[in-house]
């Protein structure tokens, strides 16, 4: 089957130049590794985590406090596209605590932009088990499944993504999300050769937001197996 990595390209958008865990292992720059590659720390770099839980501690009411402000702060950053430093961030506030979920989310969507997809789908599920709430991640692991079936063709990964975007469309109070798991449910669809829910998906991502489909590379594909 042809691989279409790129016709998912506009909803997946991946880090074009994401950097390779192992390489930034190789590298040494622990920073950029999701809870800093677990990996034992020099000297230096204790000495300044130390520093900075000193800082956070004088400057916060709590660490739990202060690791949602850190992990505000990725955030920030990835949608700056300064994911470098929103890595940095992410880790800070892993450092501080634990057990929260929005870094985990955060340690998700790199490694799902590094095409590190089976990953991702882990710590997606550390964050939604931390926080159950947080619906949006069921598209977010969706789209980890998808990526991941294009490049292995694992049908359970198909049929798991689909489950998951049914589950998140029960609930259409988010009108971004709901246009983000309707495009991603037409993929899936396509992925499976069922052209007509492909379309239909394609439909209701229209009736949402018309524009969010103009420059999608998976029409043209769509129209070329299933005209209409």
């Amino acid at each position: 089957m042809h691989q279409f990595r790129k016709l998912i390209l506009p909803i997946v958008l991946l880090i074009k130049a994401g950097t390779a865990t192992a390489q930034v292992a190789r590298e040494g720059d622990v920073n950029l590794l999701p809870m800093y590659g677990k990996e034992e720390k020099s000297r230096s770099l204790q000495k300044a985590d130390a520093k900075f839980l000193a800082f956070c501690d004088q400057n916060f009411p709590n660490r739990k406090e202060a690791a949602a402000y850190h992990a505000k702060k990725g955030w920030d950053f990835f949608y700056a596209n300064d994911f470098t430093t929103a890595i940095k961030r992410y880790n800070q506030a892993w450092l501080l605590d634990s057990t929260n979920a929005s870094a985990y989310w955060g340690f998700g969507v790199i490694e799902g932009r590094r095409e590190h997809n089976t990953d991702a789908l882990r710590y997606f599920q550390t964050s939604l088990r931390l926080n159950p709430a947080n619906r949006r991640l069921l598209v977010d692991m969706a789209q980890a499944l998808l990526s991941r079936y294009d490049l292995t063709h694992h049908t359970p990964d198909l049929d798991t993504a689909i489950a998951r975007l049914q589950v998140y469309l029960t609930d259409m109070s988010d009108a971004k999300g709901a246009t983000d798991a309707y495009m991603k449910m037409a993929v899936a669809h396509f992925f499976k050769r069922d052209y007509a829910n492909a379309w239909k998906y394609v439909d209701l991502t229209n009736a949402l937001d018309a524009t969010s489909t103009h420059n999608w590379a998976f029409l043209p594909e769509l129209q070329k197996v299933a005209p209409r």
